[in-house]
């Protein structure tokens, strides 16, 4: 199932992370909405799903303000660009710690890590922020707070990790 480079198995091993990660929160959230949860697959057709991918579940539609879906959009926009730049100047060994694993990986100096230390948590964290806004009263502010708040700490004390340690 893993690639036997050192880097794609760590970069497998993060998306199927990344995959359990964002299905838990979708399914928690799904589940709060009116139509409930419904894990018969077979009675959910191909439009229904995309529909709840799409409009959070069965085609009900988000109660979002303009104010939301623009903090949504800056944000997440920004924070997607410094994950998208982080790619482009370390490339797919530099993301997937392959200074650590063997591989040699180019200092850079110039974008995203002239705007930002740390791009790539700082995007993530950024996106995060950025879909909890644009979901803001769709579920439970404590847990939108807590869950994010979770997942940015991960991030810091990753990027402490990586810089000190």
């Amino acid at each position: 199932m893993f690639p036997r480079n050192p880097v794609d198995a760590f970069a497998t091993a993060g998306l199927i992370g990344k995959l359990l990660q964002f299905s838990v929160i979708l399914l928690w959230f799904a589940s709060l909405r009116r139509s409930g949860l419904c894990l018969d697959l077979a009675a959910i057709s191909l439009p229904q799903w995309l529909a709840f991918l799409l409009l959070a579940c069965y085609g009900q539609s988000l109660n979002v303000g303009i104010f939301q879906w623009l903090a949504f959009l800056l944000l997440a926009c920004y924070g997607q660009s410094l994950n998208v730049g982080i790619f482009q100047a370390i490339g797919h060994d530099g993301v997937y710690y392959g200074f650590k694993l063997g591989k040699v990986i180019p200092w850079v100096n110039g974008w995203p890590f002239d705007s930002v230390s740390h791009p790539q948590y700082v995007g993530s964290v950024l996106t995060v922020w950025g879909l909890v806004a644009l979901v803001w009263g769709q579920a439970p502010a404590a847990a939108l707070g807590i869950m994010a708040g979770f997942w940015t700490l991960v991030y810091v004390v990753t990027a402490v990790q990586e810089q000190y340690l």
